[in-house]
C-alpha cells in the first residue's frame, strides 16, 4: 500500500507542477487587425460591419479595430458571433447570437473605431458588429463624456 500511495502522491505532485498553462493550448495576444469594409450611413448614424451571411473572421486574442467613420460617437453598439462565416441564412445552416462575456471585448467606441476583442481561447468566431445612432454622451463637461479621438491611431 506504501508504494501505491508513493506512486499517487508523486502523480498528483507532478501535475500540480505542471498546470494548465504549460499545455500550450493558448496563443498570445495577436497582432490588430482593421475592417474596412462595413457599411456606414452618415444620415442614420447606423453602422454594420458585415452582411449577416458574410461575417468576418475573428480569430482567438485578437482585436478588431472597426472602422466606421461616421464622425460621432456611435451609440452603444452590439455584437453578434458564429462558429461559421455564413452566420445565418447560409448553405451550412449557421446562426448568429448575441455574445456573452470575454468573447467579445468591447475596448475602445469613438468617432472612427469600434475596438472589440476576442479574450478567449476558442480558434475562431466569426463577428458581427452594428450600432444605431448616436451615443447620450457627446457634452465634454459630462463625467461620462464619450470621446471622439479616445482609440487614437490603429496599433501598426
Amino acid at each position: 500500500m506504501t508504494k501505491r500511495f508513493r506512486f499517487f502522491a508523486t502523480l498528483a505532485t507532478l501535475s500540480l507542477a505542471c498546470g494548465c498553462s504549460s499545455l500550450d493550448n493558448c496563443p498570445d495576444s495577436r497582432k490588430p487587425i482593421e475592417i474596412t469594409t462595413g457599411r456606414s450611413d452618415k444620415e442614420t448614424l447606423r453602422y454594420e460591419s458585415a452582411p449577416y451571411d458574410v461575417l468576418d473572421a475573428f480569430p482567438a486574442k485578437t482585436a478588431l479595430w472597426f472602422k466606421h467613420d461616421l464622425g460621432v460617437v456611435p451609440a452603444p453598439p452590439r455584437v453578434y458571433l458564429s462558429f461559421s462565416w455564413h452566420g445565418t441564412n447560409g448553405k451550412d445552416g449557421g446562426s448568429i447570437t448575441e455574445t456573452a462575456g470575454n468573447q467579445s471585448l468591447i475596448d475602445c467606441v469613438d468617432a472612427h473605431y469600434i475596438v472589440v476583442r476576442n479574450d478567449t481561447c476558442e480558434p475562431e468566431f466569426h463577428i458581427l458588429v452594428t450600432s444605431e445612432g448616436e451615443s447620450l454622451f457627446t457634452d465634454p463637461d459630462d463625467p461620462h463624456y464619450n470621446d471622439p479621438d479616445a482609440c487614437g491611431e490603429m496599433p501598426r
